[in-house]
């Protein structure tokens, strides 16, 4: 089984991307958090999170990709892909790749199980 994070402050955005994830039968959504400190409260148990790049808490990708490789936890960067400057500076940081927010479950699920 795959443990999956979530970080987005988009409430429906996890929702949806949670029961995607959910109907499978080698993932699972573990944890949820608009931010990474609420994530990491909940648990550092994951093989994977995926990050929203814009969050309301002010953070940068570099940082919030910093505090999650330090529990080992690999990361997807997940966004809408608007400011390409972002996603060259999750890259930059760590991020095992990169994906928007606006493509197919089924690439969403694949990406996921790359990236694991």
């Amino acid at each position: 089984m795959i443990r999956i994070g979530i970080v987005d402050d988009h409430p429906a955005m996890v929702v949806g991307t949670s029961t995607i994830i959910n109907l499978q039968s080698d993932l699972q959504v573990a944890a949820t958090g608009p931010d990474v400190h609420s994530l990491l409260e909940l648990t550092s148990h994951l093989d994977l999170v995926l990050l929203d790049l814009v969050l309301t808490d002010g953070s940068t990708p570099a940082q919030n990709l910093r505090r999650l490789s330090e529990h080992g936890i690999a990361v997807l960067a997940y966004t809408s892909g608007e400011r390409a400057s972002l996603i060259r500076a999750a890259v930059r940081a760590g991020a095992i790749g990169g994906l928007r927010k606006s493509e197919s479950p089924e690439t969403l699920l694949s990406a996921i199980r790359a990236a694991a």
